[in-house]
Parts: structure tokens; C-alpha cells; sequence
């Protein structure tokens, strides 16, 4: 990693925050500021390379829409951003067993149109989230949701699981009313997190509004503004201004100046963020493993570091994200051997090669595409590259229209959510389209075994089986940069790039 003039903040572990919040922390973790206090700046405008693509957490897992529903919404269950233990959210919690959870929601909990938030609100968010492919996969062992009264609920499930509680703290599992979705199609806006969504013009911005009403007191920051600026340059700029207080992923040449500029602060947090090829396995000539095998031999990932990251980042062959549990780290990727490949392609029945299209958004997408073009030329394949807009790629994958994407997982929860969702049979988050019954099977084998070690070494195998069948090509994870006014506080930044902004604020 470069090191800069000037202190640059370095990150390690899950996230952390940077400053100490001076109200002291509520049951849940979080802390309120004075209400109708004017010590705070009243708006904090973050500007964001990615759109926010939906306002309705079962709706999708990408990295912006989780950030959206961290400030909006609220899971039962949280993860502790420094020991990734399961703390109490929305609900404290019992284990009464292994196959029973009780849940005691607050007596004060209420949405942010200002009715209570109840123990059937809860039943109707996770009953809901059994029909999407998105939240399904979380909620697969589930037996039984029994609501006791208004505050408390007891859920079930078929056999003992080590990754239950985590998979209710990702935020798609965020409590919904059930009353404002019976009112309005689209109610899914109303949750009962510090802020509620006041504003949203896709493709420009979202600005979201504190509740003032919250139980346990009101954020610092009145209005927090995630602003659309899709051009590295233009956010530098931004931010360099004053027009913007938080600058997502500056260009790699310019951390230099953002680090050595006494008016900004650059934030830096080693990532577990897995950059892939997503290879869709339903089409040719991607439905041949040996066609898949032959591009996975072709890629050189020193070199795309290199070109979009500026050599801030680790190659990784593995097909869960680093740090996650039953992770092989003796796991060897596809060596980088031009022959091999164009062996491997005449074996396919592609001695001549054959033409693609692959897709990406992101500037540092954009010279990783240009590099990987130049790789898979080597070997005869031409590739048409695609650059998107993020909304019309998730639509595209969502769809399942491409042919190849270059995209990330950014998870690093559950080991099973990422199997499950990576590469489950229907899975929503499938990007490969792999459909393998023994593959299905192992993974559900591994989700309720028992025995820690046996467990992991279930996962190792997964990961073992996944190299052979090679359904998307493991490249990569970087640093995340981030860029902000020195004055900025109290933001967990997070190694996967979902930074909680429900504490943030720039005192004036």
C-alpha cells in the first residue's frame, strides 16, 4: 500500500468508527444527538459513483440500497462492527434453543409515520421475504413465526444453525409495516430506522430526513443527501469545493492530493469485497466448464490490480470473501498459462475462439475490462465491452440477459448466505446461473452441521468443487478509498464498502 505525505486513517477489521459518540450508546448501539439541536451542520451531501435502485429492501443487495436502509430502516439483529458478534437491533433476543429464537421488540419502537412497529409487523416483513429470491435464501430454515403479543414473537426453525441469527441482521431483512404496504404498493418506504426517505430523483439524488421522533433520540444531522456523480473527476472537484462533504472512491491518482489537502481527510479500509467474472453458465459457450476453465487461465490479476486499482489490492482465488468462515486459504487459482487456455478452448470445440460481450460499470471497471480484453485476445476471444449504467446492469443480471459481467460481492457475513446466494440453484444473487443439485446439496449439508470444524472443512470442499466447475472467475480485492471534509465524524466505515452514515456529522 502507498503511503502518503500526511496521516492517512487505516481501517482494519470489519469497520470501526472515528470518533467517540459523546450521548453514550442505547441498547441497540446507536446514539441520538440534542433534539433541535443547532450545533450540527444541518446537511451532509455524500457524493456516490452508484444510484440507489430501489427503495424496498427485499428488492435488492446492492452496496447502495444497503447503505439507504442502514439510516431508513431496521434489522431485528445487528452485527457488531468490530467483533462481527450478533448484537441486539430493532429486538432483543433469546436463545431458548437450538431451534427456538424468542425476539422482544422495544415498547417505544415506532415507524417514522409515527405508528408502533409490532411483533406482526415483523411476521409480515419475514413472510414477505419468503417469496423473494433475494431474502428467501436467509430465511430457508424457517418452520414457524409465532407472534405472542405486540412486542414479542417466537421463530422456529427445522435444525440447528450457526449462521441464523447473523443472516436476520443483513439489511433486506429490514422490519417493514404492514399497514403502510396494505395502504400503498409501495409502503416499503416506511421503516423505523433514525431517518425516513423524503426525497429520491433517480438517476440524481436521494435525501433522507432524521426522525425526530426516534426512541432513542434524534440523529445529529438533520439531512443527509447521497448525490449521483458517476465522473471521478467531478466528485474530486466536488469535495475539493465544499460542495460535497464525502467524496465515495476517488481515482486512485488523486489520493495523493486528497491526502496531502489539510481541508480533507482520506479514508482508507482494506476490503473483503470480491471482485468476479460473472459467466452466465445458461448460455453458450459459457455452459461448457472447459470453455469457462480456459478464459479463468487467461486472466492475468496482478496486472488488472495493477491497472484498476494502482496496485492497492490482492488477488484472490477463493469464491467466498476473505475473513469469511470455512474460507481454504491453501486454495490455488488458475494459473495464468496462455497454452493451457487454447488447449482447453479446442477441447470445448473453440480452436478459432469465439466473440462476447462483457459487461461493467465503474471507472476502475473500466481498465480492468480494457486489460481482461487484451488477456482473452491472446487466446482468440474477442470481447465487446459494455459499460453501464449500475441501475441498467442490476436490471440486466436481475433479468438474466448477459452474457458476462464484471461485478462484486460484498457480503461477508453468513458463509452460507454467500454460497446460497452466489451460487444456489435460483438463487436471485446467482450471477452465474449455476444450477448443480450435488452443489445445492453440499451447501445444505454445510448450513446445519454442527461441529465447527467439520463445518468448515464441508465449506472447503464447496470451495474446491466451485474451482473445478468454475462458474465465475475469482479476480480480486482492493482498498476502499474514500475521500471527506477533515471535519467529518462519527461514520463506520465498513470493509464492505456499506458504511453506516446514521451517526455522521460535521460539527459547525
Amino acid at each position: 500500500m502507498k503511503r502518503f505525505a500526511r496521516a492517512v486513517t487505516l481501517l482494519l477489521g470489519v469497520g470501526m468508527t472515528l470518533s467517540l459518540l459523546s450521548c453514550g450508546k442505547s441498547a441497540n448501539g446507536q446514539a441520538g444527538g440534542t433534539k433541535g439541536s443547532g450545533q450540527y451542520q444541518e446537511k451532509i451531501v455524500i457524493g456516490t459513483p452508484l444510484d440507489v435502485t430501489t427503495t424496498d429492501p427485499q428488492g435488492s443487495n446492492t452496496d447502495s440500497n444497503m447503505i439507504l436502509f442502514c439510516m431508513t430502516h431496521e434489522t431485528l439483529v445487528e452485527l457488531d462492527p468490530k467483533s462481527g458478534n450478533v448484537i441486539p437491533g430493532l429486538a432483543e433476543f433469546e436463545i431458548v434453543d437450538g431451534y427456538t429464537f424468542k425476539f422482544k421488540l422495544p415498547a417505544k419502537a415506532t415507524f417514522t409515520n409515527g405508528t408502533p412497529c409490532t411483533a406482526n409487523d415483523v411476521k409480515f416483513t419475514l413472510d414477505r421475504a419468503m417469496k423473494s429470491s433475494f431474502t428467501k435464501p436467509k430465511l430457508k430454515l424457517i418452520t414457524a413465526i409465532e407472534v405472542l403479543n405486540d412486542q414479542e414473537l417466537i421463530i422456529r426453525i427445522s435444525q440447528p444453525s450457526q449462521e441464523f441469527l447473523t443472516s436476520l441482521a443483513h439489511r433486506s431483512l429490514s422490519i417493514l409495516s404492514e399497514a403502510s404496504l396494505t395502504a400503498n404498493e409501495k409502503g416499503y418506504d416506511i421503516g423505523t430506522g433514525m431517518y425516513y426517505l423524503k426525497e429520491w430523483i433517480p438517476g440524481d439524488h436521494l435525501t433522507v430526513e432524521r426522525y425526530e421522533e426516534y426512541r432513542n433520540g434524534p440523529a445529529k444531522t438533520k439531512n443527509i443527501e447521497l448525490r449521483l456523480m458517476k465522473e471521478d473527476s467531478a466528485r474530486v472537484i466536488a469535495l475539493q469545493t465544499g460542495e460535497i462533504d464525502v467524496c465515495i472512491d476517488p481515482p486512485s491518482v488523486e489520493l495523493n492530493y486528497i491526502a496531502n489537502d489539510k481541508k480533507l481527510a482520506l479514508v482508507q479500509v482494506p476490503n473483503v469485497i470480491m471482485l468476479y467474472i460473472a459467466m452466465n453458465n445458461t448460455k453458450a459457450p459459457f455452459d461448457n466448464p472447459k470453455v469457462r476453465q480456459a478464459l479463468a487461465s487467461a486472466v492475468n490479476k496482478e496486472k488488472l490490480i495493477q491497472a484498476g486499482y494502482n496496485g492497492q489490492g490482492t488477488v484472490h482465488n477463493n469464491y467466498i470473501n476473505r475473513g469469511q468462515f470455512g474460507l481454504d486459504d491453501k486454495l490455488t487459482g488458475y494459473d495464468n498459462d496462455i497454452e493451457k487456455a487454447k488447449a482447453l478452448l479446442a477441447e470445448a470445440g473453440y480452436p478459432n475462439g469465439f466473440e462476447f460481450e462483457l459487461a461493467y460499470n465503474g471507472s476502475a471497471k473500466v481498465l480492468i475490462a480494457t486489460v481482461l480484453q487484451e488477456d482473452f485476445a491472446k487466446i482468440g476471444v474477442k470481447v465487446k465491452l459494455s459499460e453501464m449504467e449500475s441501475a441498467a446492469l442490476k436490471a440486466m443480471l436481475n433479468e438474466k440477459k448477459h452474457s458476462a459481467a464484471l461485478y462484486q460481492w460484498t457480503d461477508a457475513d453468513g458463509t452460507d448466505f454467500t454460497v446460497r446466494s452466489m451460487y444456489y440453484s435460483g438463487s436471485g444473487s446467482n450471477r452465474s446461473l449455476i444450477a448443480d443439485k450435488a452443489l445445492d446439496k453440499m451447501i445444505d449439508e454445510a448450513l446445519v452441521e454442527a461441529d465447527a470444524a467439520k463445518r468448515a472443512q464441508k465449506y472447503n470442499l464447496i470451495e474446491k468443487y466451485l474451482k473445478d466447475a468454475c462458474p465465475i472467475i475469482p479476480i480480486c480485492t482492493s482498498i476502499i478509498n474514500v475521500g471527506t471534509r477533515a471535519s467529518v465524524t462519527g461514520v463506520n466505515w465498513m470493509s464492505t464498502a456499506k458504511h453506516d452514515y446514521r451517526q455522521i456529522y460535521i460539527s459547525k
